[in-house]
């Protein structure tokens, strides 16, 4: 999915539903290394909604166009 964020999309999945939880990766990444270390712990765990964004330029959100 995509939002605007101050007009600049950011990419991010969401997983689950509840108390949200954000999960911001590191430099060189994108967020699929967030959610396969995270998802597998939220696997038997409701309650959570679970956010994965990419940093623009970085994952998916290098695809998306800032014009």
């Amino acid at each position: 999915m995509i939002c605007s964020i101050l007009g600049i999309p950011i990419y991010y999945e969401e997983y689950g539903e509840g108390k949200p939880l954000l999960s911001i990766h590191g430099w060189s990444v994108d967020h699929r290394l967030m959610s396969g270390c995270m998802e597998p712990i939220f696997s038997h765990t409701q309650g959570y909604c679970r956010i994965y964004l990419d940093y623009p330029s970085m994952g998916k959100g290098r695809h998306i166009s800032y014009n």
